[in-house]
């Protein structure tokens, strides 16, 4: 086979979509500030390899792809079941990206930032908003309503993009790079400015473990109890991306999308009152969303195909 006609049989083995290219960017900055912040970084050396894993994991995906599709055809099981791996993979790491912030989070600024959040809290309100609005309407169903609200955001981060997959493959797939991109944009802001939020708080800690509504009450309860990570608190992801997930839906399905920013009204005042975050905690989330939301939708039209 002559170098001219190996190329496109080359090029078709080895092609990074949209996902790879923002995934793997990703990485290797977190690899590239890992390193050079070795010495302030809290056990680098735990999770630099599980970095380089992925970056490799992702390439031999790309790769194992291209080869199917030579092999058996794009349209044969594994070539299919290879480029579902590949739509949806960041989605099986938002939640090691989240966690494993703590190794560069404290590069720069040695403590928590929230001392200096606090005050402006205080200088807004003449009090803590994160610690006092859960405690003056602390009656059970009042509670329950805003749990409820924060709750939401699970259910609508499973279910758009599980509608679109079925309804709507294309916005499937700028859905899924755009939840991507805000993630990994909010990732980078947690590693620059570690904040805690409310919970840093020992009162408003002790409250975010304690059931004081009813059933939705008692499941955030349990989620914070099982939460063991401290900081990614500024700005909010959960409003930037339930925000997002409504523009997403407004896009395709303004009802939804209608009834989803109705909901992200209750959840970031949620954010607040159940004491997981300082108010320009929420503040900042909310002007992100649009911002990203656009600049993500710019960055996907740009990236090849």
């Amino acid at each position: 086979m002559t170098k001219r006609s190996s190329e496109p049989v080359s090029a078709a083995l080895f092609r990074l979509n949209k996902l790879d290219y923002i995934t793997i960017a990703y990485c290797l900055w977190v690899i590239l500030y890992m390193l050079i912040g070795w010495s302030r970084a809290e056990s680098p050396r735990s999770h630099l390899p599980a970095y380089v894993s992925i970056v490799t994991g992702i390439m031999l995906l790309a790769w194992l792809q291209g080869y199917s599709q030579i092999r058996w055809g794009a349209g044969s099981r594994i070539s299919r079941i290879l480029h579902f791996i590949r739509s949806v993979y960041p989605i099986g790491l938002f939640g090691y990206f989240f966690i494993s912030l703590y190794v560069v989070n404290r590069i720069i600024f040695r403590s928590f930032l929230d001392p200096l959040f606090m005050e402006v809290d205080h200088l807004i309100f003449g009090y803590y908003p994160s610690l006092k609005w859960g405690l003056v309407l602390n009656q059970a169903w009042i509670q329950e309503i805003i749990s409820f609200a924060y709750f939401c955001y699970y259910p609508m981060i499973a279910g758009l993009p599980v509608y679109f997959y079925f309804r709507d493959r294309e916005a499937f797939d700028k859905l899924i790079f755009t939840l991507a991109f805000s993630f990994y944009v909010c990732y980078f802001l947690f590693a620059l400015v570690p904040v805690v939020g409310g919970r840093y708080l020992p009162e408003a800690h002790a409250l975010t473990i304690q059931n004081r509504g009813w059933l939705f009450g008692w499941i955030m309860a349990m989620i914070y109890r099982a939460s063991e990570h401290w900081g990614g608190a500024f700005p909010s992801s959960h409003i930037i991306i339930a925000l997002i997930l409504s523009f997403s839906a407004l896009a395709h399905l303004k009802r939804l999308g209608v009834i989803l920013l109705l909901i992200c009204v209750f959840l970031s005042i949620a954010t607040v009152f159940l004491h997981y975050h300082w108010f320009i905690d929420m503040v900042a989330g909310v002007l992100i969303a649009p911002l990203l939301y656009w600049f993500a939708g710019f960055v996907y039209r740009k990236l090849p195909e």
